[in-house]
């Protein structure tokens, strides 16, 4: 993986609304959730592949902040 990918996941993964939406939050620099094991991987496998696949990326991650 490249430190573009690793940095738009991070900055994703920091966002409060995304991690609200995918039923996640930080707690000690760790995510947590409480969801299933099989339903917690649901939305992290889909935000992997859509930055895999290029649907993602960090200058529409910018224009959806401003």
């Amino acid at each position: 993986m490249n430190v573009k990918f690793i940095t738009t996941l991070d900055r994703l993964l920091s966002t409060p609304s995304v991690r609200t939406a995918i039923g996640f939050d930080i707690d000690k620099d760790e995510l947590m959730t409480e969801l299933p094991p099989e339903e917690a991987l649901k939305p992290l496998k889909r935000i992997v592949l859509d930055l895999v696949e290029k649907k993602i990326n960090v200058t529409r991650l910018k224009s959806k902040e401003q």
